[in-house]
C-alpha cells in the first residue's frame, strides 16, 4: 500500500491497548489530546493519530472521566481515594485524600472550585490548588458528577441514598428531592435552569432551580445515565430495558425506539445532531435527529463508556482493553441498514431508479427504496437463497426453498410459480430468447418459458446448488453435486459433461474465447475448451466456493479462506488471505476488488492484492456485494448494508493499529 495513505489511514483510525478495560469516556482537550482513564490505574494521554504522549500512574482503578480547566490541566479521582490535578505534560500538581472512593467525575466551577463525589456519599469542594473549602455528606455513595446550576455556584447531583441535592457555593442543603431509589445518572440541565435526572424508581424528573418538581416521566426501566437535551428542545432518555425515548421539555413522549440491548451506554450528541449509543453487544448505534435508528454499525470490541464526539469528527468510546477512534466521516458512508431479524444470503439486484431486490431467509423478497425503506415485499414459504434477476420488462423471477420459482410483476405481485421437486438454491438467469434458466435441489436443470411453461428439464446425478451460465452460442453451463460439469444444448440435450472428484457449487465462468473456468470441491480449478476437452487445471488451498473472471485474471474463492487471482493461462499472480471462509463472489468496481468473508468483513483489494481496507459488517458474509452509483449493497447474516461513496473510501472503520503502553505497532 502506498505510505501516504497507510499514514492517512492510520491517523484517523486506531485502537489504543491498556492492561484493563476504560470504563470512563475518553475526554478531548483544546489541542486535540484524547485523555482516558482505565481500570489499570494509568491516565493516558494520546496524540490524535493514537500513539501515546505520556501516562501517568495512580494506585487505584479509575472509573470516572477526566476533566480539563481552562488552563489545561487535568483533574480526576480513583479508587486510591484520590483526586489528582495533572499538568498538560503529565507531572503532578497535587493530589488530594478524601475518606473514600471516587467514581464520579471532576466539576470545575467558572470561579475555580473544584467539586466532586465520594463512594462513602461526600460532596467535596476544593479550590483549585487542591485544598478543601467544605464538604457535604449524604446517606450513602454518590456516583453522580454534579452540575453547575444557573446562578453559576450552587451545584446539583444524586446519591444513592434516593436523593437529589442542590447545594451552594458554601455548602449549605438548598433543597432537594426525594426520589424512591438509588440516583446513578448525573443530572443535566436546560438554559432556563431546569434540571432533569434520572432514577431507579424508573422516573425521569424535571425539577425547577427552586426544587420543585416541574414534571415526572415514568419509564419502563430504571435510567442510570444522563440525560442529552439536543439542538430541537428534546431530551433523550435511556432506560436499563433497552428503550430510547425523547421528550419534550414539558414531559411530552415524542419517539420510544426499541435498542435492542438492555445493558448500553447513556447517549452522546454530535454537532450535527446525531446521537450515539454503544452497547456490549458489539455495535454502534447512530439515531438520526428525526429520532430514527440511521443504522447500526459494528465494531470489534464491547463498547464500556458514553462515546466522545469531538470537533474534528472523530469519535472515541473505550472497550475492554483500551479505547477506539473512528471518524465520523467515515460513519457517514453507511447509507442505511436494513435488518428482518434473519440471514441475507441472497445478493442484491439494482434497478436504473435505485430500487433494490434481495432475498431473506425470513421468506420475504424485498423491494427497497433508495432510502432502504420497503416499497413492497413478497413471502414465499421457504427461505431464499436465491439472487434475483430482471428482465427487459420489469419482471423479477427468483427461486425459494419452499420448492418453487416465482416470477413477480415490478409492483410484487404474483405473475406465475413453477414448481420443482426440491429447494432452489439457484440464482436464475435468462437466454436471449426470454427463457429462465435454473437449478433445483432436486438434481434437475430447468428452463421455463417466460410465462411459467416448462419448456424442458435436464437431471444430473446429484442436487444443483450453483446458478448456470449461457454461452455465446446459447450453450448452458452448470455444476452438480455429482462432481460433473454440464453442458446443455438450448433444446435440453447434454452436449458433454466433465467429471471432477468433488462437488461443484461454485457457477462456472467465461473466458473471451469461449473457456469455461469453473471449481471444484476437490480444491483444483479448471479450464475446459467448448468441446468439454481439459485445458489445464490447477491446485489450490481448500474446496473452491466462488470464482470470477476478470479480464483475463480468474478471482476465486475458498473454505479456507484464500483468495487467488490466476490468469486464465493458469498461473497464480497473488494470492490474499482473509479470516473466514469465501462464499461471496469478488466484485471488481474502479480498479478495486470487493470481497465479502465469513470473517464479518467486507474487504477492499486492489489488483496486486494488497488491502486497502475492511469494514467490519457484523455477521458472516455469505452474499456477493452490488455497487451502483457508487454505492455499494451487500448483505450478511444480521443486515443488509448501503454504504455510500464507497470509491473514496480511504479510511477504514476497521481500526488498523493497535498501539499499546509499550507503543509496539502490531496491524491489523
Amino acid at each position: 500500500m502506498d505510505d501516504g495513505i497507510e499514514r492517512q489511514i492510520s491517523n484517523r483510525n486506531w485502537v489504543f491497548n491498556t492492561e484493563k478495560s476504560v470504563k470512563a469516556r475518553p475526554v478531548v482537550g483544546k489541542d486535540g489530546t484524547i485523555y482516558i482513564c482505565s481500570l489499570d490505574c494509568r491516565l493516558y494521554a494520546l496524540r490524535a493519530d493514537g500513539s501515546l504522549k505520556w501516562s501517568f500512574r495512580t494506585e487505584g482503578p479509575i472509573y470516572s472521566a477526566p476533566e480539563i480547566s481552562e488552563d489545561g490541566k487535568i483533574f480526576f479521582g480513583t479508587y486510591d481515594r484520590r483526586l489528582y490535578s495533572i499538568s498538560p505534560d503529565g507531572k503532578l500538581m497535587w493530589s488530594f485524600l478524601s475518606e473514600g472512593p471516587i467514581n464520579s467525575s471532576v466539576l470545575i466551577s467558572e470561579k475555580g472550585t473544584v467539586y466532586f463525589g465520594t463512594l462513602d456519599g461526600a460532596l467535596y469542594a476544593l479550590t483549585i490548588e487542591g485544598k478543601l473549602k467544605w464538604k457535604y455528606q449524604t446517606n450513602d455513595g454518590i456516583y453522580s458528577t454534579p452540575i453547575l446550576m444557573t446562578d453559576r455556584s450552587s451545584v446539583c447531583f444524586g446519591s444513592l441514598d434516593g436523593n437529589i441535592y442542590a447545594i451552594s457555593a458554601d455548602g449549605v442543603l438548598k433543597w432537594l428531592v426525594e426520589t424512591e431509589g438509588p440516583v446513578y445518572a448525573s443530572p443535566s440541565i436546560d438554559k432556563e435552569g431546569t434540571v432533569y435526572i434520572g432514577s431507579w424508581d424508573n422516573k425521569f424528573y424535571a425539577i425547577d432551580n427552586k426544587g420543585n418538581v416541574r414534571w415526572t416521566f415514568l419509564a419502563e426501566a430504571a435510567i442510570h445515565h444522563k440525560a442529552v437535551i439536543s439542538n430541537e428542545e428534546l431530551i433523550y432518555i435511556g432506560c436499563l430495558n433497552g428503550f430510547i425515548y425523547s421528550l419534550s421539555l414539558n414531559g411530552e413522549i415524542k419517539s420510544k425506539v426499541k435498542i435492542g440491548s438492555n445493558l448500553f451506554t447513556g447517549p452522546a450528541k454530535d454537532t450535527e445532531g446525531r446521537m450515539y449509543i454503544g452497547t456490549i453487544q458489539q455495535t454502534l448505534l447512530v439515531l438520526s435527529p428525526d429520532k430514527k435508528i440511521k443504522f447500526e454499525m459494528p465494531v470489534e470490541m464491547p463498547i464500556q463508556t458514553e462515546v466522545t464526539c469531538s470537533r474534528d469528527g472523530s469519535i472515541y468510546y473505550g472497550t475492554d482493553n483500551g479505547v477506539a477512534s473512528i471518524n465520523n466521516l467515515q460513519l457517514r458512508r453507511f447509507n442505511w441498514v436494513f435488518h428482518t431479524g434473519a440471514q441475507f444470503h441472497s445478493s442484491p439486484i439494482v434497478r436504473e431508479d435505485g430500487v433494490v431486490y434481495v432475498g431473506s431467509y425470513d421468506h420475504n423478497l424485498y423491494a427497497l427504496t433508495p432510502k432502504g425503506q420497503v416499497d413492497w415485499f413478497f413471502r414465499t414459504d421457504g427461505i431464499i437463497y436465491s439472487t434475483p434477476i430482471i428482465d427487459e420488462h420489469g419482471g423479477i423471477y427468483f427461486g425459494s426453498f419452499d420448492n418453487y420459482v416465482y416470477a413477480l410483476y415490478t409492483d410484487g405481485k404474483l405473475k406465475w410459480r413453477y414448481a420443482t421437486h426440491g429447494p432452489v438454491f439457484s440464482s436464475p438467469v435468462i437466454g436471449k430468447n426470454g427463457i429462465i434458466y435454473i437449478g433445483s435441489r432436486d438434481n434437475h436443470l430447468y428452463a421455463i418459458n417466460s410465462d411459467g411453461v416448462s419448456q424442458w428439464s435436464y437431471k444430473t446425478d446429484d442436487e444443483i446448488f450453483g446458478s448456470p451460465i449461457i454461452g455465446p452460442d446459447e450453450t448452458i453451463y452448470i455444476g452438480s453435486d455429482d462432481g460433473k460439469l454440464y453442458a446443455i444444448h438450448q433444446d435440453g440435450a447434454m452436449k458433454w459433461y466433465f467429471k471432477t472428484e468433488g462437488k461443484i457449487r461454485a457457477t462456472p465462468t467465461l473466458g473471451y474465447d469461449g473457456t469455461i473456468f469453473f471449481g471444484s470441491y476437490d480444491k483444483k480449478i479448471y479450464a475446459i475448451t467448448q468441446n468439454g476437452d481439459l485445458k489445464w487445471s490447477l491446485d489450490v488451498q481448500g474446496a473452491i466456493l466462488t470464482i470470477k473472471r476478470s479480464d483475463n485474471l480468474l478471482l476465486v474463492g475458498t473454505e479456507e479462506g484464500i483468495l487467488y487471482c490466476i490468469s486464465t493461462k493458469g498461473e497464480v499472480k497473488w494470492t490474499f488471505k482473509a479470516e473466514g471462509a469465501i462464499y461471496s463472489s469478488p466484485l471488481v468496481y474502479n480498479e478495486l476488488i470487493y470481497l465479502g468473508t465469513f470473517d464479518k468483513k467486507l474487504y477492499a483489494i486492489d489488483l496486486n492484492g494488497k488491502k486497502r481496507w475492511s469494514l467490519l459488517v457484523g455477521d458472516e458474509i455469505v452474499a456477493s456485494a452490488n455497487i451502483v452509483k457508487d454505492t455499494l449493497y451487500i448483505g450478511s447474516r444480521s443486515g443488509f448494508y448501503s454504504i455510500t461513496q464507497v470509491s473514496q473510501i480511504k479510511n477504514r472503520v476497521k481500526p488498523l493499529t493497535s498501539i499499546g503502553i509499550s507503543q509496539l505497532n502490531s496491524g491489523a
